[in-house]
């Protein structure tokens, strides 16, 4: 759980990149490392 609010903080941050060629949300980021 604590590691999930980690990576949402990360995320919105904009320290993780996503790969695709056109970013997404922060939540659909989170939703697609936890699912």
């Amino acid at each position: 759980m604590l590691g999930g609010i980690e990576v949402m903080h990360m995320i919105r941050k904009g320290q993780m990149k996503c790969a695709g060629k056109y970013p997404s949300s922060a939540s659909q980021q989170f939703y697609s490392l936890v699912s």
